[in-house]
């Protein structure tokens, strides 16, 4: 018999078998053991499944979760601002134009836009109205800001559009209301966006300058927008807006041709047909 190193037990032992007691002990005590085992893996494959399906769950509302709780951060905000005690005399002496437009919202920056589209004292026609439809759903981003995502849905149902595109192309016959269309529109974002900077590119000096002129008459029509003019000369109209901030409109002389890669964002196009048709009309 050869003796080993694990405490003097030889390489022949083995536990004890058949009618031990503790053989006698686990007979008895199987039955209930499978029981209390199968209960509990019942029992986890039972949060298992619960965690899945609160997982998927929670991937399925995480857009719609989001908004909510975008807009109740809103609500909270606005809220916490309008029970704010104001400071009268710090406002009156050094008014804060950040604070002033981070009050404004999206949907107080697209109601001055309806307001100053209606109150030209023109009766757009509704191809002009689907034109400003389509031009403000390109500006979305720059109308609404951080409030867009919150505020899409509605925005999809009252512009009447499917989806919002940052660029906007129209291309209709001669006298259809363009170039009315695109300064109207112009001087609406400008009284409804601060700091805004607009380029407009035409064909040539000529009609670049004629769209100017036609962007500041429309200005005055507005009440207390002419007096906002800082700077006007043949290619800019800056004003400065009622929360201190610079407000500009540029109308450049231009190739017709441009690159789409190189397009910016938001870009709004409106242009003539050219077919033989049309040019004759």
């Amino acid at each position: 018999m050869g003796v080993a190193d694990d405490g003097g037990r030889g390489d022949d032992a083995v536990p004890p078998r058949g009618g031990s007691f503790f053989a006698r002990r686990v007979g008895a005590g199987s039955t209930a053991d499978m029981d209390r085992a199968l209960r509990r893996s019942a029992r986890a494959d039972a949060f298992d499944l619960l965690g899945r399906e609160a997982a998927l769950g929670a991937q399925r509302y995480q857009r719609v979760l989001g908004r909510a709780h975008m807009c109740y951060e809103r609500e909270q905000a606005k809220r916490s601002a309008e029970l704010r005690v104001p400071n009268l005399v710090s406002d009156l002496i050094a008014p804060d134009p950040a604070a002033s437009s981070a009050r404004r919202t999206g949907r107080e920056r697209m109601a001055i836009l309806k307001r100053t589209l209606d109150g030209f004292g023109l009766d757009r026609s509704d191809t002009q109205r689907d034109f400003h439809n389509q031009m403000a759903g390109a500006c979305a981003g720059l109308i609404f800001k951080d409030d867009l995502e919150s505020e899409i849905d509605d925005l999809l149902v009252e512009l009447q559009v499917e989806r919002l595109v940052p660029q906007f192309m129209a291309i209709t016959p001669r006298r259809w209301g363009k170039t009315y269309s695109v300064a109207m529109f112009v001087v609406a974002m400008a009284l409804a966006v601060e700091g805004l900077e607009q380029s407009i590119f035409s064909t040539g000096r000529r009609a670049s300058q004629k769209l100017l002129e036609l962007i500041y008459t429309f200005i005055c029509r507005i009440p207390g927008m002419e007096e906002m003019i800082i700077k006007h000369n043949v290619e800019t109209i800056e004003m400065r807006g009622p929360d201190g901030d610079i407000r500009k409109i540029s109308s450049y002389p231009s190739k017709v041709k441009i690159s789409r890669a190189r397009a910016p964002s938001p870009f709004v196009c409106a242009s003539e047909e050219t077919d033989r048709q049309t040019t004759q009309t």
